[in-house]
């Protein structure tokens, strides 16, 4: 078999296999994270332009992340959100890394350093790279949607490294000018991989050390004299990372990183110590993965010394051994000292001095690459029967591949998610309130309620579980609980913007608009441009009359959210009430643009187009109404008094009999049914509803002059 159509034969088996383990994930919901960031109003473009995915890039919650967000924004644009789109770029993405990790390690294997050790085994890369496609701590990166900035990186990253060697194999000092110029070519192209791998997350910032350690290593042959003479692009090495710390930290790296644990409940020794832990509990992972293992949200014991707990020092010996080994084997066993050292590079952003959370399984996906080749690496040299080997390797890729079947099974449902956390992590009040927001989110609230008091228990000082407590006693009407719960909230972190958001719209909905209105203003300190913010105001200046003062808050809301329903029904009415009736008569048609029965937007349509003279065009939307809402009784009125102008006696007849069925205490409806009569020369008739009319207003001047005309033409005839 030729080498192309191996390679060929490999992309078809990892796009097969990919989306075969990863098929019961297509409709997992947005988890967690997903939606302050996916559901970004920053990420929803209605057009392929530069100046949207520009904005899309730049203006995102993660404005480090450019590359990553743009992707987001495109599958908004295709789907909006579809998750079923944003699944399958996850796991195309997902397939493709471990293509090009296929790639990387078939040109690996066929250097010069490894010749003679995995030559007799030419299906090795791909079930190396097949072991890596089918793990089970991939999930976290694929099935997880927002981590897709994870795997992209990772996708870019080894992409780069691919292309740098095969520019450094496709040129050469003695070669002719092509072949000079096919290296610029692909050294080019990995440095436009590296760009897009740091534009998708900060992880791939290590990807130089990465590169000169694969140059070193394979085509150096660990040369110290090359070393050396290499000291100078070791400085700037350092310096571009130093320079890219200050950047991506907005500060001296030093000092950000040694203060970064300010706000979090660890200081800086204490997450080093205890990233030994976490590190040693990543390989655990790597080796064994089963499904039963792997949490998303873990409550991590802390180290408060190198002996407390005592498996910190032995945590810490287990890597400098593992350390010293790739050290001394790195002569004779090249390829597996390389894959040691890729792992503890690839981790020391997210496992070292760097305050983010203790631990995520995510962190494994970019390390355990070329990690988990080591198994394979090993085998085929430990066991010469190539049969045993192939026949190993596959039944372990079954195995990971029906965990990996199995561990996406627990994204389907956001509580059966949680739940799983909390059966494996129960001590830690984090996962109780997520599982609280994810029952809030079904409107289970009596359920939702008990795990955030579970929250608080743990935590007395938790403002999050109080905050969505309030808001599970607002859904139940216990206003002045909710109340309490909020301001609570607020005692323990005044800056606490949902807390204080939901304060204000349990005020405006209460009535007690100034209150609110007081709430908003503090807000804006905060968050001035806040789209939500905006809107609220301008939702709560209007229903106290002032419609005008509203516009200027509810259009700044309308250009973060041109598509929020309400925000353009709030729209339509503030204009309708400064006489701007053809903006408002735009703002109720786009509200139907979106949903084409809403009675709202079409009953005020229908009244917005009579006032200005478009009658027939206000019956078509009066009529929606009528249809949808089951004879709603404003509309009956408005359209029988549509019929009587358009001539139409008949309709206009049944549309006022309707109504004085449905309400009997407006004197007009009964007037105008009476003239209906008139016209239709049922004078009898016309009669009964004017004496109508008059028994609920007796004064009715209409209905009296009407009635008079009625008795008098009436005696005429006789």
């Amino acid at each position: 078999m030729s080498e192309r159509t191996l390679r060929y034969l490999a992309l078809l088996v990892f796009t097969l296999v990919g989306f075969a383990i990863y098929s019961n994930s297509f409709d997992v919901p947005f988890i967690f994270d997903d939606s302050d960031n996916i559901q970004n109003p920053s990420l929803r473009i209605s057009e392929l332009s530069a100046d949207s995915l520009l904005k899309a890039a730049v203006e995102s919650n993660l404005l480090k992340r450019p590359v990553a967000n743009i992707s987001f924004a495109i599958n908004y644009y295709f789907g909006e959100y579809n998750v079923r789109g944003y699944h399958l770029v996850n796991i195309l993405i997902h397939v493709a890394a471990s293509f090009f990790l296929y790639l990387l390690l078939s040109i690996t294997f066929k250097l010069p350093v490894n010749s003679g050790r995995y030559d007799k085994y030419p299906l090795l890369p791909i079930l190396a790279a097949l072991l890596w496609l089918t793990h089970p701590l991939a999930t976290q990166s694929v099935t997880y949607l927002v981590q897709r900035m994870n795997s992209l990186a990772a996708m870019f990253y080894v992409l780069s490294v691919l292309c740098y060697v095969q520019g450094r194999l496709k040129s050469s000092k003695d070669g002719d000018n092509q072949q000079k110029f096919n290296g610029v070519i692909w050294f080019a192209a990995s440095l436009i991989s590296g760009t897009l791998a740091i534009g998708s997350k900060e992880i791939a910032v290590t990807l130089p050390c990465v590169i000169f350690l694969y140059e070193w290593f394979f085509l150096q042959d660990l040369s110290w004299k090359w070393l050396k003479k290499k000291i100078p692009w070791i400085v700037a090495l350092l310096v571009f990372l130093y320079c890219a710390a200050y950047f991506y930290l907005n500060g001296n790296p030093f000092h950000k990183v040694f203060n970064s644990c300010n706000n979090r409940p660890f200081t800086s020794l204490e997450r080093v110590l205890t990233e030994f832990r976490v590190v040693m509990h990543y390989i655990g992972l790597l080796v064994y993965p089963n499904p039963g293992r792997l949490v998303f949200e873990y409550n991590f014991p802390l180290s408060t010394s190198l002996f407390s707990p005592l498996t910190t020092i032995i945590s810490l010996f287990s890597l400098v051994l593992i350390s010293g080994v790739a050290v001394s084997i790195a002569k004779k066993e090249r390829f597996i000292a390389f894959c040691i050292f890729w792992f503890l590079v690839n981790l020391i952003l997210e496992s070292s001095v760097i305050c983010l959370e203790i631990i995520f399984e995510h962190r494994t996906y970019l390390p355990s690459m070329f990690f988990l080749a080591i198994f394979p690496a090993l085998l085929c040299r430990s066991v010469l029967n190539k049969n045993i080997v192939t026949t190993v390797l596959l039944l372990l890729i079954f195995v990971f591949g029906y965990w990996t079947l199995e561990r996406n099974e627990t994204w389907q449902n956001p509580v059966r998610f949680w739940h799983d956390s909390v059966e494996k992590q129960p001590s830690k009040a984090r996962i109780y309130n997520n599982l609280g927001v994810a029952l809030y989110e079904e409107k289970k609230y009596s359920e939702a309620g008990e795990n955030f008091v579970k929250a608080i228990t743990i935590m007395p000082d938790f403002p999050e579980a109080y905050s969505n407590l309030g808001l599970v006693q607002y859904r139940q009407n216990r206003l002045s609980n909710a109340e309490m719960n909020f301001k609570y909230a607020l005692t323990l972190r005044s800056q606490y913007i949902e807390a204080r958001l939901n304060l204000a719209v349990l005020y405006k909905d209460q009535g007690n608009y100034n209150a609110a209105l007081k709430q908003y203003r503090e807000l804006y300190t905060q968050i001035p441009d806040y789209s939500i913010l905006n809107k609220e105001t301008g939702q709560a200046l209007l229903r106290m009359g002032q419609a005008e003062e509203s516009l200027a808050f509810l259009e700044k809301a309308y250009k973060k959210l041109p598509q929020d329903k309400y925000l353009l029904l709030d729209r339509g009415e503030a204009f309708m009430g400064t006489g701007r009736f053809e903006e408002a008569i735009n703002s109720y048609k786009k509200v139907i643009d979106l949903e084409e029965g809403n009675a709202v937007a079409n009953y005020n349509l229908g009244l917005l187009l009579t006032a200005t003279g478009k009658e027939e065009a206000a019956l078509s939307y009066f009529q929606k109404v009528e249809v949808r809402q089951s004879a709603d009784v404003p509309v009956l009125y408005n359209l029988g008094n549509l019929y009587l102008r358009l001539g139409a006696l008949d309709d206009a007849r049944l549309s006022y009999m309707k109504f004085t069925e449905a309400s009997s205490v407006l004197a007009d409806a009964y007037n105008n049914l009476g003239l209906v009569y008139i016209k239709k020369g049922e004078l009898d008739e016309a009669m009964v509803n004017f004496e109508a009319a008059l028994r609920i207003n007796p004064t009715h001047p209409m209905a009296v002059q009407n009635l008079n005309n009625v008795r008098q033409d009436l005696q005429e005839k006789e």
